[in-house]
């Protein structure tokens, strides 16, 4: 239909004599035949899988891919509808973020100073691999506690802290709030943390 051929940017003229599978992307082939193999007379087909088109320029189309049929008697020709909705854009995106992800991890291992982030519900989510040996706090008893609930929070000026705990329940940004604390062998250390909130493109934090 319309859809498809602006979807793939093949002519009409083009399809006819052609299986679907003359468009799948090489690698997903199997798994498109693998749907009708399974497909046998008296059973109805339905099944959802993602497969990736070969559009006419070469470049690869993400689909989340319906195929459907009515349950076929034993000697007559099934007759199969497939519904293709392209994604490649969310693909894309999502590709994107994790190299993203991976790029910062790749900075944080490699930074002389550690760093942390929280989720949505300000949690501790994640400590750079440093953590542990400048503060001589695991990062595994802290994953998962709020800043309020870590042993942070007495190693900060009660007014620094009280300007630090208000930054973080409106989504501001802070800076270079000193931490006083000492390790477990008793050596003191000074520590100077900072952090920004993040926002999607809604306006939406995390």
């Amino acid at each position: 239909n319309g859809a498809f051929t602006q979807m793939t940017g093949y002519r009409p003229d083009q399809f006819a004599g052609h299986a679907i599978f003359d468009y799948l992307h090489p690698d997903d082939i199997s798994a498109a035949r693998e749907v009708f193999r399974s497909w046998t007379p008296g059973k109805r087909l339905f099944s959802r899988v993602e497969l990736r088109l070969r559009g006419q320029d070469g470049r690869p189309i993400w689909t989340q891919t319906t195929f459907s049929g009515d349950a076929a008697e034993s000697g007559s020709a099934p007759l199969a509808v497939a519904m293709f909705q392209d994604f490649t854009d969310y693909h894309l995106a999502v590709q994107a973020l994790r190299l993203s992800q991976a790029k910062f991890r790749d900075f944080a291992s490699a930074a002389s100073d550690w760093m942390w982030e929280t989720n949505v519900d300000l949690r501790f989510s994640y400590f750079s691999h440093r953590f542990t040996e400048m503060t001589g706090l695991s990062a595994t008893t802290l994953l998962g506690r709020s800043i309020h609930d870590s042993e942070l929070v007495g190693a900060i000026d009660p007014l620094a802290l009280q300007k630090l705990l208000g930054d973080v329940a409106t989504r501001q940004p802070f800076r270079n709030v000193i931490v006083s604390h000492r390790r477990r062998e008793g050596a003191p250390i000074r520590l100077s943390i900072s952090g920004k909130p993040i926002f999607d493109e809604d306006g939406t934090f995390g």
